[in-house]
């Protein structure tokens, strides 16, 4: 922005908020898995740091990459909770079914 004579404007008071998405469904997961691997998130970083100029050490760059391996985890996690979910209720269904006489 600043190369072609534009300004760049810095709102502390904003928030932004990023909401995980709702379950992937499973041709989504090998996507989703090689977005957010490690290496993507380096190379993410890496380009965004080269591209704006910011310093190698810039606390950006430790704070970019611990969002988005925790990124990746808290999704990770929130699947895992998600199929468990999903396999109980499924398995509850048949128990109830086989045991409990309807009507």
């Amino acid at each position: 922005m600043r190369a072609v004579g534009g300004t760049i404007y810095f709102e502390p008071a904003r928030t932004v908020i990023y909401v995980l998405p709702v379950p992937l469904v499973w041709y989504d997961i090998p996507y989703f898995s090689l977005r957010w691997s490690d290496a993507w998130n380096k190379t993410s970083l890496n380009h965004f740091q080269q591209k704006w100029g910011l310093a190698k050490d810039a606390k950006f760059m430790s704070i970019g990459y611990k969002w988005a391996n925790r990124h990746r985890t808290l999704f990770t996690l929130k699947q895992i909770l998600a199929f468990l979910s999903q396999a109980l209720q499924r398995k509850y269904q048949v128990i109830e079914r086989i045991y409990i006489p309807s009507g």
